[in-house]
């Protein structure tokens, strides 16, 4: 697991509202059919590096997805907000980085194709990070 994986899920650990929120946990990439819901599932789709002569700065994404299986998506809307209160500006713990910016780019609910019961919230963020 990466530094950065790492300190996105002790983000996550550390805000008890969302942990109690998601009994399912954070998952990194997928999560096991047994999680419980709600559950979060995150990645890393893409990175990119750029360096200058004093500087080496890396932009990376990172996708959320809320999963919750109700009848309605209020459960759904609260994570989302849980999950802003942890994620939305705010700095990640990072022994060889540290964050410039970490900004929510995109935020999309859905619903399960296969499941009408699973609601779905696809969050990406966009980070800055600066080598230290």
């Amino acid at each position: 697991m990466t530094e950065l994986e790492t300190a996105i899920i002790l983000a996550f650990k550390g805000n008890a509202a969302i942990v109690a929120a998601a009994p399912g946990g954070l998952h990194n990439v997928e999560a096991p059919s047994s999680a419980a819901y709600p559950r979060i599932v995150f990645e890393l789709p893409t990175g990119l590096k750029s360096n200058t002569f004093s500087h080496e700065k890396e932009t990376l994404l990172i996708q959320f997805k809320i999963y919750t299986r109700a009848s309605s998506s209020s459960t759904l809307n609260d994570l989302f907000d849980k999950l802003k209160a942890v994620y939305d500006d705010n700095k990640l713990s990072l022994t060889n980085y540290t964050t410039i910016s970490l900004r929510r780019t995109v935020s999309i609910k859905t619903k399960s194709e296969t499941d009408e019961k699973v609601w779905i919230y696809m969050v990406s963020y966009k980070i800055e990070l600066e080598k230290n």
